[in-house]
């Protein structure tokens, strides 16, 4: 019997080793991508958590309740507001 169009006994388009590595590239290159693009649509509709730095009004709370409680000198507390505030 005549094999009309194949390579081989499996049949196959004749790229071997290398077809199967590229397929195997582009299938793990289209997970990958699938993965991201639902981490960055979860991303946009959910709303965010703790920010990385506190915000300064946060930080001079804190420090005026250091300053009231005698942990900083009047001169500390003056330097320490002035640089959170900069």
């Amino acid at each position: 019997m005549m094999n009309w169009g194949h390579d081989g006994m499996m049949g196959g388009s004749g790229f071997g080793i290398f077809g199967m590595i590229l397929g195997l590239f582009f299938m793990l290159l289209f997970i990958i991508g699938s993965i991201l693009l639902v981490v960055w649509i979860v991303k946009q509709f959910t709303p965010g958590g703790t920010p990385a730095h506190p915000p300064a009004s946060n930080s001079l709370e804190i420090l005026k309740e250091r300053f009231a409680r005698g942990e900083v000198s009047k001169e500390e507390f003056a330097d320490m507001k002035k640089e959170l505030l900069k």
